[in-house]
């Protein structure tokens, strides 16, 4: 299991959620630099069924190159914000 603040979801990688666990699904938004909880607290089964949904079964928004993309991680991982990223320049 990755450690925790690790990304659950790669593309192309069929990750298994702990059983017990909870998961939060962000979407990164690239023009506005941070992340977004598109649901929060649910079952691994439940957040890559939404994961899916919005990545057209992982073929599309999986990637940094993507610019705005979605990804899995364990509900309790904590996102940082530098001042960049808070429009501070």
């Amino acid at each position: 299991m990755p450690e925790s603040g690790k990304s659950v979801n790669k593309p192309k990688t069929c990750t298994v959620g702990e059983p017990g666990k909870l998961y939060t699904v962000r979407l990164y938004d690239g023009f506005d630099y941070n992340w977004v909880d598109i649901e929060s607290d649910v079952p691994y089964e439940e957040a890559r069924r939404i994961w899916e949904e919005n990545t057209e079964g992982g073929t599309c928004k999986t990637r940094f190159d993507d610019i705005d993309y979605y990804d899995i991680f364990e509900a309790d991982t904590k996102m940082l914000y530098s001042d960049y990223a808070a429009g501070v320049r």
